[in-house]
């Protein structure tokens, strides 16, 4: 008679940032292991219903301390992929995580990569993840010599056209002293969506205004801002696919408790909440928006000076007194970003990733880019590509 198989269980929902962190790991289960999966909301209730039940391994989305106490107890492999406890609280587990100070500090690049000079921070008081975002943020600002207003909520933030309530009025107090304009990176996804909200609400104009930012790029969330929200993407189906492979470790007992993946942020997806140059420069925008929408097609500066109208030293000085890098520095930054994301999120061969992103072959695309990532785009790729055109686990 065949053995029982394990029976593994998924505290998560199905919606939202989960939905992409259950497809990677889904895809992990189905071509490494027999496991029986079931899939169920993560909340203290539940796990207390669910306890009885013999549960060979775990994944789950600790993000209330009773709900870790409750799981611990059934002492049976876990992995975390929360980041609202300290994780350190949590050394039985194995965890996956997203780092958060990366995520801060890409969206400050981003937006003094956008001439702003006012900053703000909107938080969740208690929240690991929201801390730690917002301190890559706020020492990213102070590395360029700017500083950053917060504010931190207490309550999570509510939908739909509701009467603003205490919360809301103070949210919208604080964001109309502001000055103008100010680039607004809230913690998450809800919190930029319920933001936008109370801007409708209050008449400030957005992104003329205020420009916001939020976190997961939850398409049915950021959609549906008005206007709609600029995010942070992850690397969901990659963390799905390690939490798998994590458990798979826990129980075969080739991986010990306590280990932790740390990925990066992916990419940031812009959308209006945020398409504004927050540059009084005319030249300098037109530069910019050129680079933005052409440096993949391989545009060179000669380029960008008769797009502007500007001769190449006057343009060069302009480059670097508001963004400290000069105008081909820009050109490989915005390619590399572009490599960056093919190598992340397709199976191209470096050959085609090259020819889409504007260098003229592989290897010289090899040499720009170890040069600026410190490492090689096999190694990027190998790293942190989509697991699904792999065979290894």
């Amino acid at each position: 008679m065949r053995g029982r198989k394990p029976h593994v269980l998924l505290l998560m929902g199905r919606h939202g940032t989960w939905h992409d962190l259950l497809l990677g790991l889904i895809e992990y289960v189905s071509r490494h292991t027999s496991w029986v999966l079931d899939l169920v909301e993560p909340t203290p209730a539940n796990v207390s219903a669910l306890c009885s039940r013999a549960w060979d391994g775990v994944i789950g989305h600790m993000n209330m301390r009773e709900t870790y106490e409750r799981v611990a107890a059934w002492k049976v492999p876990t992995v975390n992929t929360s980041q609202d406890l300290p994780l350190e609280d949590m050394p039985n587990f194995a965890h996956t995580a997203t780092d958060n100070v990366a995520v801060g500090r890409l969206v400050a690049d981003y937006f003094l990569q956008r001439g702003y000079d006012s900053f703000a921070y909107l938080g969740w008081e208690g929240h690991c993840n929201a801390q730690l975002r917002e301190q890559g943020f706020a020492d990213r600002l102070a590395q360029n010599g700017m500083t950053c207003r917060v504010m931190r909520m207490t309550d999570p933030p509510t939908f739909g056209p509701l009467p603003l309530n205490a919360n809301d009025l103070d949210l919208l107090k604080w964001l109309k002293d502001l000055p103008q304009p100010t680039a607004l990176f809230a913690c998450n996804d809800s919190f930029a969506f319920r933001t936008s909200q109370i801007c409708v609400e209050g008449d400030i104009r957005v992104p003329e205004r205020l420009a916001i930012m939020g976190v997961y790029n939850d398409p049915l969330i950021c959609r549906l801002g008005r206007p709609p929200l600029s995010s942070v993407a992850l690397l969901g189906v990659r963390e799905g696919w390690e939490a798998a492979r994590l458990l798979d470790g826990l129980m075969s007992g080739r991986i010990s408790p306590s280990t932790v993946v740390q990925l990066p942020p992916s990419h940031i997806v812009t959308r209006q909440s945020t398409d504004l140059l927050a540059i009084e420069d005319t030249a300098l925008s037109k530069a910019l928006r050129l680079i933005q929408s052409k440096a993949s097609a391989g545009i060179d500066v000669t380029d960008v000076v008769k797009h502007t109208g500007l001769n190449r030293r006057a343009l060069e000085r302009r480059f670097t007194a508001q963004l400290g890098r000069s105008p081909g520095q820009e050109i490989r930054r915005v390619a590399l970003e572009r490599v960056k994301w093919f190598l992340a999120h397709s199976d191209l061969t470096m050959e085609e990733i090259a020819d889409k992103c504007g260098f003229c072959g592989a290897q010289w695309m090899s040499v720009v880019f170890r040069k600026a990532e410190g490492t090689t785009p096999t190694a990027f790729r190998r790293r942190y590509g989509l697991p699904l055109f792999r065979t290894d686990p």
